[in-house]
């Protein structure tokens, strides 16, 4: 968790500041903390990145199909209705 990331690099700091013993047990909160934070980063980050693709994606793809001059219907085939787009 990122809790135990930054209370590990403050216990790390502390440790060199103080030359006190407990460095392996302050490494073996901060490795694991990484490699369980990292990715979740990385996906938080991508979301936030292209947050605007995964949102909308029907007026996106109404957007593109306007611009080549296309009309575009609803069908409504029961419970799963589906664009048609006609030339």
């Amino acid at each position: 968790s990122p809790l135990t990331v930054i209370f590990g690099h403050v216990a790390l700091n502390q440790i060199r500041r103080d030359r006190t013993d407990g460095h392996g047990m302050a490494m073996a909160g901060v490795i694991p903390g990484w490699i369980l934070t990292g990715p979740r980063m990385f996906v938080i980050d991508m979301i936030h990145k292209f947050g605007g693709l995964i949102q909308n994606p029907i007026d996106q793809i109404l957007v593109l199909l306007r611009q080549h001059r296309m009309t575009v219907r609803l069908v409504d085939q029961g419970e799963y209705p589906y664009l048609r787009a006609q030339l």
